[in-house]
């Protein structure tokens, strides 16, 4: 997991009987941003390096930043919120325009 537990905990105003709920919303949240970019993250250089030399590191892979994390808590937030809704779409959009810059293979 790239975004911390208790990053999304204080973002979220949970407590830590939540943990293991934020823990799957985070870890979801990360892999949907990771798809809507294009490209692997990675949390530090050195798992990035391992991952180039062991040949998994995908096409432009990129290190977690500021932009991935806030993403990454604003679809957990949401979801963490609207447990049992329809995400709603104004959460996507939000963290879709922070990913937006990092974005790549358009198909264009």
């Amino acid at each position: 997991m790239i975004t911390s537990l208790e990053l999304a905990r204080r973002y979220c105003r949970a407590s830590a009987s939540d943990d293991a709920l934020l823990t799957v919303l985070v870890e979801a949240a990360e892999g949907l941003a990771e798809k809507f970019l294009n490209r692997k993250v990675f949390a530090d250089q050195a798992a990035l390096d391992a991952a180039l030399a062991s040949g998994e590191a995908g096409n432009l892979p990129m290190l977690a930043n500021a932009q991935f994390r806030a993403a990454v808590l604003e679809i957990a937030s949401d979801r963490y919120d609207n447990r049992g809704d329809q995400p709603t779409a104004a959460a996507m959009t939000r963290a879709e325009r922070i990913l937006w810059p990092d974005r790549v293979g358009l198909g264009v």
